[in-house]
């Protein structure tokens, strides 16, 4: 079977941002999903 994404998987489009840009991106979906 192919592969899919999980249901609630975020999908981050990173064709015109810099490696810097994903990783704030990355860092803003943690802490708006982390329970602290």
């Amino acid at each position: 079977a192919p592969l899919r994404p999980a249901k609630d998987a975020v999908i981050i489009d990173t064709t015109d941002l810099t490696v810097e840009e994903v990783l704030a991106r990355v860092m803003e979906l943690v802490e708006a999903n982390c329970e602290s």
